[in-house]
């Protein structure tokens, strides 16, 4: 059985290895956690952001589709 996640993290280090996530802000790309290095979930491309500009995007919440939301600015 899968325990769910409802909530949210403050940090993008908190976020459980594996699970799809995305800052709550109103347009960002999907992340995936692996052996501590963050991923996008898109591509599998490593991400550029550093930790603490990936920070000011939390709180950071699940979601449930590897797909991106069309924004106006670039994602790394």
């Amino acid at each position: 059985m899968t325990t769910v996640h409802h909530g949210t993290w403050s940090s993008w280090k908190d976020v459980p290895e594996g699970v799809v996530y995305r800052s709550t802000g109103p347009c960002w790309y999907p992340y995936v956690n692996r052996v501590g290095v963050r991923y996008l979930a898109t591509t599998g491309v490593e991400s550029v952001m550093n930790d603490a500009d990936m920070d000011e995007l939390a709180p950071f919440q699940v979601v449930s589709e590897r797909t991106q939301t069309p924004c106006a600015h670039g994602a790394s």
